[in-house]
């Protein structure tokens, strides 16, 4: 976690911000969709795994807030230089605008991982009952402002997706889109937030969220059906991994011919 801090603040300390965002991608955020990723699955592991006591999973639960932190407010420093990006040099490509979903992932993830980690507290600080923060009010506050931080978060992360579906949708009605790997990365991101939604659907015993986490599953079921489709067509057709037919050089076979 350190080494990733220091590498972000040399990298952002040594970066021209105007000159860099003419080209920056959507892409630069995986590595911290990664970051809250791990928190989120620090929180699991709590949660869900057997033989787990407090003593194990206090210094998890630590650690797992440390690289939330770290993973989110990076992920604001890139979302601040991208808006920089489109006031400066405009949308994307349109081949390229599926990765317009990769902005949402940091905040689904974030929104899950702060709740799993609350409820992970509220489970463990009464047990380890040290100090004044690892009590159990603290762990039961900390399950608390994770809900209501996860639902401040989700909406930062509902504004890109809806951002991206509509940029996608516009692009579409022109007809300018055309089949790519980068499709792919519509799917994962969007889950993030489907996560998010079934953790609200828990903790708040929600019967709007499950069904929204309901309709998500199944719009990512579709996308991802539509995706192997149309890349086992495209590969078939060899527009994918060789290049389209038309424009392969020709085998000895045919220049013989």
């Amino acid at each position: 976690m350190l080494t990733i801090s220091c590498v972000v603040i040399v990298v952002f300390s040594k970066t021209d911000i105007v000159n860099a965002t003419t080209t920056l991608n959507p892409a630069i955020i995986i590595p911290f969709v990664g970051t809250t990723t791990d928190a989120l699955v620090g929180g699991v592991i709590c949660q869900y795994s057997g033989g787990v006591n407090a003593r194990l999973a206090i210094p998890i639960i630590v650690s797992s807030y440390m690289i939330c932190g770290l993973g989110f407010f990076v992920a604001l420093l890139i979302w601040a230089a991208y808006f920089v990006k489109l006031m400066n040099s405009g949308l994307p490509p349109p081949h390229l605008t599926p990765s317009l979903i990769m902005l949402v992932g940091p905040a689904g993830q974030t929104a899950a991982a702060l709740q799993v980690l609350g409820t992970a507290a509220k489970t463990y600080f009464g047990a380890y009952d040290k100090g004044t923060f690892l009590q159990t009010q603290a762990g039961e506050m900390l399950a608390t402002l994770g809900v209501m931080l996860g639902l401040f978060i989700i909406g930062i992360g509902l504004l890109f997706a809806i951002f991206g579906v509509y940029i996608i949708l516009e692009t579409a009605f022109r007809r300018q889109h055309k089949y790519t790997l980068i499709w792919w990365s519509t799917i994962f991101p969007m889950a993030t937030v489907n996560t998010s939604f079934i953790e609200f659907g828990n903790e708040m015993d929600s019967p709007t969220f499950r069904t929204l986490a309901t309709i998500f599953f199944l719009l990512l079921l579709i996308d991802y059906m539509l995706n192997w489709i149309f890349t086992i067509r495209d590969i078939w057709l060899g527009k994918l991994l060789n290049g389209p037919r038309s424009e392969r050089p020709p085998t000895g076979r045919m220049k013989g011919q």
